[in-house]
């Protein structure tokens, strides 16, 4: 391994702004939002960034039931495939 792949910088990311916009709803369904994120970057690399993306979200919580059964799903052997490090159960927030 070359030296320069054995380095790293070190710093911090602040949130300047984040900005959520609604810009479409479906009735019983999520909510659809334009979020413009600014960020300034200090430390070893210093500067800004900005990030747009876009949000669906369900206007509640999940219930016990919803998130107990993927839990008794993925300890069943029907998950046995599923090699994922990170699953979400969000009912469709991105």
């Amino acid at each position: 391994m070359s030296d320069t792949a054995k380095r790293h910088a070190r710093g911090r990311i602040a949130v300047a702004s984040y900005e959520p916009k609604a810009f479409d709803e479906v009735p019983g369904g999520p909510t659809l939002s334009d979020i413009h994120v600014t960020e300034t970057f200090s430390g070893d690399i210093e500067g800004e960034g900005v990030v747009h993306f876009v949000q669906a979200a369900l206007k509640r919580l999940g219930h016990v039931d919803e998130i107990a059964n993927v839990v008794a799903f993925l300890a069943g052997d029907e998950a046995r495939w599923i090699t994922g490090r990170n699953i979400r159960v969000n009912g469709g927030t991105v």
